[in-house]
């Protein structure tokens, strides 16, 4: 197979964490074009800072196009920031250096419809944006408001991307000290943005270590009721398929952010001891069953819970 063949993806594959992302073949494509060591990208945030640096903004390969890297990375932004602020398909070729969309054009980061360019993958703009909170969150120095302003300047993409970066942030224990944990315990986030950050969480493949190093802060802090919430209605993804000509839409559970409540529940026996959101709980377990990949512990941990 392609782990053969190409002995880079069997390196990434030996790495387990990057087991869900290399079932995306354009993962798969870019690291057989472009990387051919991986002793220094350790994890999913590593790559991607990698992909952003070396693959979209060129910083390896700018000096042979004859452009600046640091040019290169404000020619990206301005697409990306443009075409999200203004809803458009791209940016007017006319306005942006020739020379470094040229450059973009050959390494295939950027795409022309009509003379409008945009990167050529969402997945690269997901990217930049992350590139961009990151700066602007370490700016903020603490001054939430400050951060959430300039996130909304971003477009009408502002919520998702937020929701990406959050998604993504939760992978290692650094960020989840430095990023989450004072997201989610501040008492200073506008409502709409601490929705959006649990929404994040939950939808994460990478928060159940977040669930077990804060289980005891959630539930002091009476957020843990707060995130069962969120996950009831957003931790999903949606299935558009036809039956007998009707449409019909599937909601697919999502993220480690349920398996991961199911487990703080029935540990600390909160089934017990809150009728009120009994509910609440009964539908984050069944929503569970609609799940394909059942973890056996989770499974019978829910259906416990459910007969208790």
């Amino acid at each position: 197979g392609i782990y053969e063949k190409y002995p880079i993806i069997k390196a990434f594959m030996e790495k387990r964490c990057y087991k869900e992302l290399l079932k995306n073949p354009l993962y798969v494509n870019l690291i057989i074009k472009n990387i051919t060591d991986i002793s220094n990208i350790s994890d999913e945030n590593l790559l991607r800072s990698y992909i952003w640096e070396n693959i979209i903004c060129l910083k390896e390969k700018s000096k042979q196009y004859d452009v600046l890297y640091n040019e290169v990375v404000d020619v990206i932004k301005r697409i990306v920031f443009e075409r999200a602020k203004q809803f458009t398909l791209g940016v007017d070729r006319e306005t942006l250096n020739s020379k470094i969309v040229s450059s973009l054009m050959s390494e295939g980061v950027v795409v022309e419809n009509k003379n409008l360019i945009r990167l050529k993958y969402d997945v690269f703009e997901d990217i930049c944006f992350e590139q961009q909170i990151d700066k602007e969150f370490d700016v903020c120095r603490g001054n939430y408001n400050s951060f959430f302003s300039k996130i909304e300047e971003m477009g009408r993409c502002c919520f998702r991307r937020y929701q990406i970066w959050v998604s993504n942030k939760v992978l290692t224990k650094i960020n989840r000290d430095k990023f989450l944990s004072n997201l989610i315990f501040s008492d200073n986030l506008p409502d709409l943005w601490t929705k959006q950050t649990m929404i994040g969480l939950v939808n994460s493949r990478f928060s159940s270590c977040f669930f077990e190093e804060y289980a005891n802060d959630l539930i002091a802090e009476g957020l843990i009721w707060k995130l069962i919430d969120v996950t009831n209605l957003h931790a999903f993804n949606s299935r558009y398929f036809e039956y007998k000509d009707y449409p019909f839409i599937q909601l697919i559970p999502k993220g480690e952010g349920r398996p991961s409540l199911i487990k703080i529940i029935y540990e600390k026996n909160l089934h017990k001891v809150n009728n009120i959101k009994i509910e609440s709980i009964k539908k984050l377990c069944f929503d569970y069953a609609k799940n394909d990949n059942h973890d056996k512990q989770i499974a019978n941990i829910a259906c416990a819970i459910l007969i208790t």
